[in-house]
């Protein structure tokens, strides 16, 4: 990312450019706004997850929340604000329903708490109002039926035409030529198709039922490690923030290739391995009906 902002000062013919022709994306390092709204979408909730890790400590020693936790709420916030600055209709959707899920999940606000205090209850109410309101506004300021219509037809072009590649499909990395070859006359025009803008779909064309059945694998690891936070009696707010940034870019997958961009990649791959590891520390023997979830050091 700092790569990235540097590249944001470089003039547009630069040979220090990733993608010369395009200069969105903070220098290219996230190609496009939907890119953009992932990243920040991972930001917000990291900042979500460090922010209840600092008040879970401050609420454990009985004293006040340090400076940071106040930093920590307000990058979160200002990420979720952003996201509305990039247009990306499926980002604006993904993170307020993240945001929405992660300060009950990561323990920010707790059930409990909510049941038996009236003030909780107020905050739900409000989040609750607010989430409405956010999901009517994003549905309105963008024309997401129109664009929503032409990804779900491509993305079904897709499952389509991969029937005629399966079982292995036409080759990681052929999509753009073989979906130019076999797709209806609805997707030749003057451009090109460079995506399927649906993940799954893209890797079932290429790939075909060995793709899907590490899809599968993949998908019932996360799942799993979700499981296994929900049953922990104190998970580590860090863990379920990142478990969460995870199942949003895996969602956001559905509509877009975050997957696709190295930066997104990578971050990705990095937190993915931070949720496997904090799961497999957690005790088999131990649930919410026992002491704590995690063996600490």
């Amino acid at each position: 990312m700092a790569f990235g902002l540097f590249q944001v000062g470089l003039p547009p013919n630069s040979a220090m450019r990733l993608y010369i022709d395009n200069g969105s994306g903070i220098g290219g390092v996230l190609v496009n706004a939907n890119h953009q709204g992932t990243a920040l979408i991972v930001g917000m909730l990291l900042a979500v997850g460090l922010w209840a890790d600092e008040y879970k400590r401050a609420r454990e020693s009985r004293r006040q929340q340090a400076p940071k936790a106040v930093g920590y709420a307000a990058a979160a916030l200002i990420c979720l604000v952003a996201v509305t600055l990039t247009g990306s209709s499926g980002a604006m959707v993904i993170a307020i329903l993240a945001f929405a899920i992660a300060v009950p999940a990561t323990g920010l606000l707790s059930i409990r708490r909510i049941r038996s205090s009236g003030r909780g209850m107020a905050v739900a109410m409000t989040m609750a109002v607010l989430l409405g309101l956010g999901l009517f506004s994003a549905q309105g300021w963008v024309n997401m039926g129109q664009t929503d219509a032409m990804r779900y037809e491509l993305a079904h072009e897709a499952v389509t035409s991969g029937m005629r590649h399966a079982p292995f499909g036409s080759g990681a990395g052929t999509f753009v030529d073989s979906f130019a070859q076999s797709s209806s006359p609805l997707f030749e025009h003057g451009g090109y198709v460079n995506h399927a803008h649906n993940e799954f779909a893209q890797w079932w064309f290429e790939a075909g039922w060995p793709a899907v059945l590490l899809m599968i694998v993949v998908l019932g690891i996360v799942a799993l490690c979700g499981w296994k936070l929900l049953r922990s009696r104190r998970p580590d707010p860090v863990v379920v923030a990142c478990w969460l940034a995870v199942v949003a870019i895996l969602v956001h997958s559905w509509v877009d290739f975050p997957l696709r961009t190295l930066s997104l990649m990578s971050l990705a791959a990095f937190i993915c391995g931070v949720v496997v590891t904090a799961v497999g520390m957690l005790n088999p023997s131990v649930t919410r009906h026992g002491p704590s979830a995690f063996r600490r050091a």
